[in-house]
C-alpha cells in the first residue's frame, strides 16, 4: 500500500505527473489531495481517498462508470458526484465516510437525467452533506451501517433523494447542526433499509437544537408517544408534519410562510415558551393557502413566549377551553393578510395582559397587507402590559375590536392606516379618569358605549396624533367633552379639535400641536402648558405655571375675559395671546417677538 499525494493545482486524476509518485493511485494505495481541484472522470480502485484541507476539491463525474474506494473516505474539503456537471455516477465506500467541519460533499444536481448513488460502510458526518435529485432521477447516499442517533452536521436533501441507513433512526438534531428536506420536485428521505418509500428514519425523532427544515415535503409523522422537545428553529412548510405526543417549545417553531401548498401541524399537547408563528400568504395567483396548528387538550389558560398567527391561519385545540391571560414578557400576536383573518381557540376569553398583544400590528416591512380584523373578546381586559392595535398598512379594510371594558394601567397604542383606520370598540362606560399611556394615531378611533372622561390620571398619558376618542354613534372627540383636569400629559396634534362644557386645570404636562382646544370654562395652569400650534381657547386663564406660545406653527391661546398670572412664566414665542384683560401679579410675562399689536387692558401689581 502506496501514499499518493497530489502535488499539481488544477489537473485530472489520471495525470501521473501530477502525483508525487508519478503514478496514478491504484488499487490499495491511499490517495491524499491536500489541496488543488482535481476531476475524476473514468473508473478507478483505490484504498483510500483524503482530501485534508478546505482548499481540496475532488469532482467525480463519471457517467455510467463505478468509482471504488475498498477502505475508508475523509473529506476536509469540497467532494462532488455528480454535482451540476453529469449524471449516472457510481461511488462505492468500504469503509466509513468521513466528513468534517470543513468539508462539503456533494452529490447530484437539480437537473440530473440518470441517477447518482454513494454508498458507504457507515457515516460521520460534522460538516455538510447535500443530496439533490432531479423530478425524475433520484441522488442516493446508501450507509449499510445504523443512522446515528443524533444527528450532527448540516443535512440536506433536496427534489428526489435518498439518505438510507441500514438500521436505528434519528431521535434527535444537535445543537448547531441542520436537518432540511426540500421536495419542490420529487421527495426526499432519510429513510431506513426496507423503508424507503417514507422518512421511516425520522420516526422516533423527538428533539432539535439545531435547525430543521421541511419545505413541500410528503407527510411526515413520529411515533405514537413520542414527545418533541424543540430548543432551535423548526420551519414546516407547504408539508404536514405529525407529533406522536406533545410538542414543547423553547426555540422558534413555524407553520407556513409562504408555500405553494397548505401547512399543517398536530401534535398530542402543546406547552411553548419560546416563539411559535403560524403564517399564512397569498399565493401570487390566488387567495391565501390555509396553515394549521392543532394540538390535543384544551388551549393553554396563559400564553406563555411568543405565539402569532397571521392571515389564513388556525391554531386548535380539540379539548376547547378558554385563553384567560397574556403572560409578563410573553407575547400574542394576531394579524390579518387581506382579509384573511386568523383564528385561535379560546382567545375569546382573554381578560388579562401583563405582556404583549398584538393586533394587526406591524412587526415586519411590507405595505398594504394588514386589514379586514374583525375581533370580540367577550370579558373586559385588564391591561398592565402593551397593547399594539394597528399599523399605517392597514389598507385592506378597517379593523373593529370589541370588549365590554379596559381597564389599562399600561400602553395602549392605536395607529390606523392612510386609507383604512382601526377602532376599539369598549361597549362599556368610558373611565371617569384615564390611566395608563394611550397613544392614538391616524385613522385610529378608541370608542366608548357611555360616560365619559373627566380627568387624567397621575402618569397617565392621552396622544392624540391624528386619532380621536368618542363616544359610540357620535362623532369627534365625544368622550372628552367633560375633560376637566390633567395630572399626567395630554398631547394634541389633530385636525379636529376637543370641545368641553367646562373648566380645565392642568398639574402636569399639555402640549398642542395642532387643532384646536376649545374649553367651557377658565384654564388654571400651574404646571407646563405648550401652545405649539393650533388654537386653544377658554373663558379665562389663571396661570401660576410655566406657558409657553409658538414655536411650532401658527399658535393662539385665546383668554376670554382675562389673562391672570400670579407666578410662574408666558412666553410668546409666536402666534398670539388675546384677552380682554391680562393681569400680571407675579412671574414673568415675556414676548420673544416683537409686540406688533395689543388690545383691551394690561395691569401688573
Amino acid at each position: 500500500m502506496t501514499t499518493k499525494t497530489w502535488i499539481d493545482g488544477t489537473g485530472n486524476w489520471n495525470t501521473a505527473a501530477d502525483w508525487n509518485t508519478g503514478t496514478v493511485p491504484g488499487p490499495g494505495d491511499d490517495a491524499v489531495i491536500p489541496f488543488g481541484s482535481v476531476s475524476l472522470t473514468t473508473p478507478v480502485t483505490v484504498g483510500s481517498i483524503s482530501l485534508t484541507t478546505s482548499s481540496a476539491t475532488l469532482g467525480i463525474a463519471d457517467p455510467g462508470g463505478t468509482d471504488a474506494v475498498t477502505g475508508g473516505f475523509s473529506n476536509s474539503g469540497t467532494v462532488g458526484v455528480d454535482f451540476g456537471t453529469s449524471s449516472d455516477t457510481t461511488l462505492t465506500i468500504g469503509g466509513t465516510l468521513t466528513n468534517s467541519g470543513t468539508g462539503s460533499f456533494n452529490i447530484g444536481y437539480s437537473q440530473l437525467t440518470a441517477a447518482s448513488m454513494v454508498t458507504a460502510a457507515g457515516l460521520s458526518n460534522a460538516g455538510t452533506l447535500n443530496l439533490t435529485g432531479s423530478a425524475s432521477a433520484q441522488a442516493t447516499l446508501n450507509i449499510a451501517g445504523p443512522a446515528p442517533a443524533i444527528l450532527s452536521g448540516n443535512v440536506s436533501l433536496s427534489n428526489s433523494a435518498l439518505l438510507e441507513f441500514g438500521s436505528g433512526g434519528i431521535t434527535s438534531i444537535a445543537n448547531g447542526a441542520t436537518l432540511a428536506l426540500s421536495g419542490f420536485s420529487g421527495q426526499p428521505r432519510v429513510a431506513i433499509a426496507g423503508n424507503t418509500g417514507a422518512n421511516s428514519a425520522l420516526t422516533q425523532l423527538s428533539s432539535n437544537a439545531g435547525t430543521f427544515t421541511l419545505f413541500d415535503i410528503a407527510p411526515l409523522a413520529t411515533d405514537p408517544g413520542i414527545n418533541f422537545s424543540n430548543s432551535g428553529n423548526v420551519s414546516v412548510n407547504s408539508s404536514a408534519l405529525t407529533f406522536g405526543g406533545t410538542l414543547t417549545n423553547s426555540g422558534n417553531f413555524t407553520v407556513g410562510n409562504n408555500g405553494n401548498l397548505a401547512s399543517t401541524l398536530s401534535a398530542a399537547g402543546f406547552s411553548n415558551t419560546g416563539t411559535f408563528d403560524v403564517t399564512s400568504f397569498p399565493t401570487v395567483f390566488g387567495s391565501p393557502l390555509p396553515a394549521s396548528a392543532t394540538f390535543g387538550g384544551s388551549a393553554p389558560s396563559t400564553i406563555t413566549g411568543r405565539v402569532r398567527l397571521f392571515g389564513n391561519a388556525t391554531m386548535q385545540f380539540t379539548a376547547g377551553g378558554t385563553i384567560n391571560s397574556i403572560a409578563n414578557d410573553a407575547t400574542l400576536e394576531i394579524d390579518t393578510w387581506r382579509g384573511s383573518q386568523p383564528s385561535l381557540t379560546g382567545l375569546s376569553g382573554l381578560t388579562s395582559n401583563a405582556g404583549t398583544l398584538n393586533l394587526d400590528a406591524r412587526t415586519f416591512s411590507g405595505n398594504g397587507w394588514y386589514g379586514g380584523m374583525n375581533l370580540t373578546f367577550n370579558n373586559p381586559i385588564t391591561n398592565t402590559g402593551t397593547i399594539n392595535y394597528g399599523n399605517i398598512t392597514v389598507n385592506n379594510g378597517s379593523d373593529l375590536v370589541t370588549m365590554p371594558g379596559l381597564n389599562n394601567t399600561g400602553n395602549l397604542i392605536m395607529i390606523g392606516g392612510q386609507t383604512s383606520g382601526v377602532t376599539l370598540n369598549i361597549t362599556g362606560a368610558a373611565p371617569a379618569t384615564l390611566t395608563g399611556d394611550n397613544y392614538l394615531q391616524g385613522n385610529a378611533v378608541l370608542q366608548y358605549g357611555s360616560g365619559a372622561i373627566t380627568a387624567i390620571g397621575s402618569g397617565a398619558v392621552l396622544d392624540l396624533n391624528g386619532g380621536r376618542v368618542g363616544l359610540n354613534g357620535q362623532g369627534g372627540n365625544s368622550a372628552l367633552t367633560h375633560l376637566a383636569s390633567n395630572a399626567g400629559g395630554l398631547h394634541i396634534a389633530i385636525s379636529g379639535g376637543i370641545i368641553t362644557d367646562t373648566f380645565f386645570s392642568n398639574t402636569n404636562f399639555v402640549q398642542v400641536d395642532q387643532g384646536v382646544l376649545a374649553l367651557g370654562g377658565a384654564l388654571g395652569n400651574s404646571a407646563i402648558f405648550q401652545v405649539r400650534g393650533g388654537t386653544v381657547s377658554a373663558a379665562g386663564v389663571n396661570n401660576t405655571g410655566t406657558l409657553t406660545i409658538g414655536n411650532f406653527g401658527p399658535a393662539t391661546l385665546s383668554a376670554g375675559y382675562e389673562y391672570r398670572q400670579t407666578a410662574g412664566s408666558t412666553t410668546v414665542n409666536g402666534g398670539s395671546l388675546s384677552a380682554q384683560e391680562v393681569t400680571v401679579t407675579g412671574g414673568s410675562l415675556v414676548f420673544a417677538t416683537p409686540l406688533t399689536s395689543a388690545a383691551g387692558r394690561a395691569r401688573s401689581h
